[in-house]
């Protein structure tokens, strides 16, 4: 048996974010870089998601489920979303790192 690991991207949102409700957006304001950004409703879906838990994976397959007519655009789109929340420093993404044991199988002589 063999042991090897795969890693998880985990989204995490950073501190010093503070949100106020505008209508039926989010406003996201960082009082110490002056960035702000507004969230709209998928934007918002995707970040309360974003707990250091769940992983991309299961924050596309959450969303897949809840919209499943548009199967197909969802995980481009999480994927591009979460990435330009990170470039702004709204989150990162950790590494979990997963064990996983490769079992090999000889055929009996």
């Amino acid at each position: 048996m063999n042991n090897s690991s795969s890693t998880i991207p985990i989204p995490e949102i950073l501190s010093g974010w503070t949100a106020s409700q505008r209508g039926d957006t989010r406003q996201f304001f960082h009082a110490a870089s002056k960035k702000e950004f507004t969230a709209n409703m998928i934007c918002d879906l995707v970040i309360e998601q974003c707990d250091g838990t769940n992983s991309v994976e299961s924050i596309v397959k959450s969303l897949e489920g809840r919209f499943p007519q548009d199967v197909s655009a969802i995980k481009g789109d999480v994927e591009s979303l979460i990435v330009g929340l990170e470039e702004i420093g709204f989150m990162q993404l950790e590494q979990m790192v997963i064990p996983t044991a490769v079992v090999q199988l000889t055929p009996p002589a």
